[in-house]
């Protein structure tokens, strides 16, 4: 295959680092188009070469950062019916190495690490000058709630990993020590920042002597939310915290910050229930997540703490909010089925027959559908109509209680939660046979046989009495 002409890496270097900046709304995929746009500039100019030195870096660039992946960190950002966008296998030995000789004058952080990166991992024999260039970068991206989701917090994953990998130990210390900087800063305009920050220390296990003070430091971020009538915010923060302090074996803590994550969802039911627009299926919702949380303190620790008293409480507050969801919810009715040549089929077959007897012969034969054959339609209209399946359900009884419930159908997992949720509609369309079968056909039959012939007691009992059932 032939492999497209680049321009001189003097030129490119030139042309990127003019048209290479700041602000980044969207990460990597604004950089990915900025290079786009002004390769097709080129080529309308007549200027090939840099052009395809350009979309090269576009191509570097579209690709989406995987940082929980070592062998595989940069995936496609397009995959459809087969096809996909470019992944870092593509690159040919000629690209590599245009890229190794402009990587070290590029101005941004953000792209100089990404091409650093995409060396360390596709040049054999590795060069720890890569990883190392890499890592640098990486540690130059500012810690910022404007653009910790767009690929920064990411980068940062991604550094951590890498510095793991090469041991290095000076790297890990720099990055504790600049996560720890950023944890005590103050963002006012972000709630989740302190979060997100405190998320990537924790799951990382680093600043192992700074994790009681940032579980205690979230757990007062969360009291401060609550008290605010933030819930959602401070159910957030004391998850982590409530893992942070079980972890460190802060007993005590560890039950304070379930009792108010309990008491977040019960307040936030409650704030359902007397909204300017008032909602009971929400806040029963919300109610069966308060009772859920309840119940994760220790049976030994109920009484003291007041949690018995409270799980007869929020019952009670799931039965209410369950009557009032029946109230709130219509009804959906879809056009009914004509089942009338399958009920008119079903009388001829036992009608007009010279006696009872033969016509309770002709009673016999009724179609039930087999498992396999039920699968096979359940996933074919699984796959004609998925909207419908994405979305779980609950059933509920004439007084309110949830029964069942009916998960989502998780399109990506094979087994495990699929094979539930599509189980539940194999048994939803079985109670569909079932009734039409019924309705359309047994009880046809029956009335047409007893409109015809005289069925006495006695003859039910000499049935029951010759039947080897």
């Amino acid at each position: 295959m032939d492999v497209p002409a680049l321009s001189s890496a003097e030129e490119f270097i030139t042309k990127s680092n003019k048209v290479i900046k700041p602000p980044f709304e969207h990460g990597y995929y604004s950089i990915c188009s900025i290079y786009k746009e002004h390769g097709e500039k080129e080529r309308q100019a007549k200027n090939e070469a840099l052009a395809n030195a350009l979309d090269l870096a576009s191509a570097i660039c579209s690709m989406m950062l995987r940082p929980n992946s070592a062998n595989d960190p940069f995936q496609p950002y397009v995959q459809l019916e087969g096809k996909r966008s470019v992944i870092a296998d593509d690159f040919t030995h000629e690209q590599l190495e245009f890229v190794a000789n402009i990587y070290e004058d590029m101005l941004e952080p953000i792209v100089k690490a990404r091409f650093a990166d995409l060396l360390w991992l596709c040049v054999n024999p590795k060069k720890v000058d890569y990883v190392r260039a890499a890592i640098q970068n990486y540690l130059m991206l500012p810690i910022d709630p404007e653009t910790w989701h767009s690929d920064v917090g990411d980068c940062w994953k991604r550094c951590i990993r890498l510095a793991r990998q090469i041991r290095d130990s000076d790297s890990i210390s720099t990055i504790e020590t600049s996560l720890q900087e950023a944890f005590e800063k103050n963002y006012s305009g972000s709630p989740f920042m302190h979060l997100w920050i405190a998320e990537l220390i924790e799951s990382n296990g680093l600043c192992k002597n700074q994790l009681e003070h940032m579980a205690e430091a979230l757990f007062g971020y969360a009291t401060g939310f609550h008290s605010s009538g933030a819930h959602r915010e401070a159910r957030e923060y004391l998850s982590l915290a409530e893992r942070m302090f079980k972890v460190q074996g802060k007993v005590d803590s560890w039950l304070k910050s379930l009792l108010l994550a309990a008491d977040c969802f019960e307040l936030e039911g409650d704030s359902k229930c007397n909204d300017n627009a008032p909602s009971q299926m929400v806040a029963n919702t919300f109610y069966e997540n308060a009772l859920q949380a309840y119940r994760k303190i220790p049976i030994a620790k109920r009484d003291e703490l007041g949690v018995t008293a409270k799980l007869v409480s929020i019952r009670d507050k799931i039965t209410e909010a369950g009557s009032g969801t029946l109230r709130e919810m219509g009804l959906v009715q879809t056009p009914g089925i004509d089942i009338s040549e399958i009920i008119d089929g079903a009388r001829k077959h036992v009608g007009g027959k010279e006696s009872l007897e033969l016509s309770l012969l002709c009673f016999t034969g009724f179609a039930t559908p087999k498992y396999q054959e039920l699968r096979t339609r359940t996933i074919e209209q699984i796959q004609q109509f998925p909207l419908s399946n994405m979305f779980g359900g609950s059933h509920i009884a004439d007084d309110g209680r949830v029964i069942a419930k009916t998960p989502a159908l998780n399109f990506l997992s094979e087994g495990g939660e699929s094979d539930l949720a599509i189980n539940i509609k194999i048994i939803q369309s079985f109670q569909i046979d079932l009734e039409l079968t019924v309705k359309g056909q047994i009880i046809p039959a029956l009335n047409q046989i007893l409109s015809e012939f005289r069925v006495t007691k006695e003859y039910l009992r000499d049935i029951c009495c010759h039947s080897p059932i």
